[in-house]
């Protein structure tokens, strides 16, 4: 911590200088190190082929059944399924005890109404949770079995085992959070771009079915989360230039889908008086930025003091400041002070955001860094799952773990998975997501290779990182962690060229 904070500290000459060593650093990295990686994926794609073999029905069963058996096992242990408090806050919403909102998804909230709908919560939570493993096994196993002939042994073996054994998908595989509903849902989105890029190669356009599921994708990436609508929007562009020639289909797919958004945001969401997030929800990186910059007794201007004041006392905003979580400052402006002032004046408020930022410029600067780190910053970590399965609130519903496997076996399973936690936090991390998806797309360009699929990942990096609430949360990062194989077997594939003309 002490060195990492040395580096946004002191004048802003020292800090554009520590920024210019550490790009001639990564220059140097990227030059030697990333050639060897790039070499040793061109050793992969090239030897040890699968020869064009279907995978037999026999092992696509045995598969099949492995994926589920392991799974089973998890929500066994985990009985009925990992529920966070946020989740238990939309089950309140599902039957009926407090309103709507959207400051967690709706649709998911919807999703759990479904179940929730008759009988006991506890079992309707167990069916739930063990219908999301099975949907979820199924996607993988199919994108295993596309993939078998199209690309190297090499690369589909270890594909096959993280999607068929890797601990945190099993987990996330009986968990009713909006996070895994999300990530699947950006995994299923990448997968039908790929399908239609293929089949536009092969046979000229998509096949008529891939309209109706593209549209049912999109509409579940922009909405299982709130920041995977402006991915989708950020994205739009580059789709829309990749299918260039089959223009007229794509543009009448995407209009469906915006008319889709609009209905659902202007038409749907008011209908069902869904309360939408507070406006300080949305502002986690600017609040955190100027709450550092008052702990930091930066400069301030009477004018920023004023505007500032009738939000929220100053010096308490900075007492407040967390360098992680910019929740400690939302709810003390939530508590005690006056956000309805942001919304009725957002003109004096950007104002006096855009003063104390070109003051303060590396106070600004380092306190984005902090809130967003994790993801880019190699020796943060984070705990992976919910641990305890499930919200110790949710029990006056009559929700609680109880394991169905013996006591010994459920904390044997229980202590694997901290080691495992451990073990992922010693030699994997969250930044470690993103370079690996960078490392991907530098391949592909490289080799000239269809790379369009990378700008939804990148939408949903560069969103999360300008509004984050948490600075190193993985669940926020699941769905790039789960494509991760997906993009390394499409990676493997041969003649995946993207156009020259």
């Amino acid at each position: 911590m002490a060195i990492f904070s040395w580096g946004f500290h002191g004048n802003f000459l020292q800090w554009l200088c520590l920024a210019a060593a550490g790009i001639m650093i990564w220059e140097f990295v990227f030059y030697y190190v990333l050639t060897d990686v790039l070499m040793l994926l061109d050793w992969q794609t090239n030897r040890g082929t699968v020869g064009g073999k279907q995978l037999s029905g026999k092992a696509t069963i045995l598969m099949f059944a492995v994926m589920v058996g392991v799974r089973f096992l998890f929500w066994l242990n985990w009985f009925p399924g990992l529920l966070s408090k946020d989740t238990f806050g939309q089950i309140q919403q599902a039957i009926g005890n407090v309103p709507y909102s959207n400051h967690h998804s709706w649709l998911h909230t919807m999703l759990i109404r479904a179940f929730l709908t008759g009988g006991v919560y506890q079992h309707r939570i167990a069916l739930m949770s063990l219908t999301d493993l099975v949907f979820s096994s199924v996607l993988l196993l199919w994108i295993l079995h596309h993939y078998y002939e199209r690309t190297s042994i090499r690369m589909w073996l270890p594909a096959a085992v993280v999607y068929t054994l890797g601990p945190l998908h099993c987990i996330f595989s009986v968990s009713i959070r909006k996070d895994p509903f999300f990530a699947y849902a950006v995994l299923g989105y990448t997968l039908v771009l790929l399908l239609m890029e293929e089949q536009s190669r092969k046979e000229g356009k998509p096949r008529w079915y891939m309209w109706p599921v593209y549209i049912v994708a999109t509409f579940l990436f922009c909405f299982l989360r709130t920041n995977g609508l402006y991915a989708w929007v950020l994205a739009l562009p580059f789709l829309l230039w990749h299918f260039r020639k089959q223009l007229k289909g794509w543009l009448i797919s995407v209009g469906i889908c915006l008319l889709l958004i609009v209905t659902y945001k202007s038409v749907i969401l008011p209908g069902f008086h869904v309360i939408e997030p507070d406006i300080v929800e949305s502002l986690s990186v600017p609040l955190q930025q100027i709450a550092y910059t008052i702990q930091k007794d930066g400069e301030f201007s009477e004018y920023d003091k004023e505007i500032i004041g009738n939000i929220v006392d100053m010096e308490l905003m900075g007492e407040y400041y967390t360098e992680w979580m910019s929740d400690p400052v939302k709810n003390i402006i939530r508590g005690s002070g006056h956000q309805e002032y942001i919304g009725e004046n957002k003109g004096e408020f950007i104002k006096m955001y855009l003063s104390v930022g070109m003051k303060n410029p590396v106070e600004y600067m380092t306190a984005f860094l902090f809130q967003s780190r994790g993801y880019w910053h190699q020796k943060s970590t984070d705990f992976l799952y919910y641990e305890n399965g499930v919200y110790s609130g949710a029990s006056e519903l009559g929700i609680v773990r109880a394991p169905l496997l013996p006591a010994g076996i459920s904390g044997k399973i229980d202590s694997l998975m901290e080691l495992y936690e451990d073990a992922w936090n010693t030699f994997w991390s969250l930044a470690l997501n993103t370079y690996v998806v960078v490392v991907l797309w530098i391949y592909a360009m490289i080799k000239r290779k269809c790379c369009f699929h990378f700008i939804p990942l990148a939408g949903i990096f560069v969103t999360l990182i300008i509004a984050t609430p948490v600075g190193n949360m993985f669940r926020y990062v699941y769905g790039i962690y789960l494509v991760l194989p997906l993009l390394a077997l499409q990676t493997g594939v041969e003649g995946m060229k993207a156009e020259t003309d």
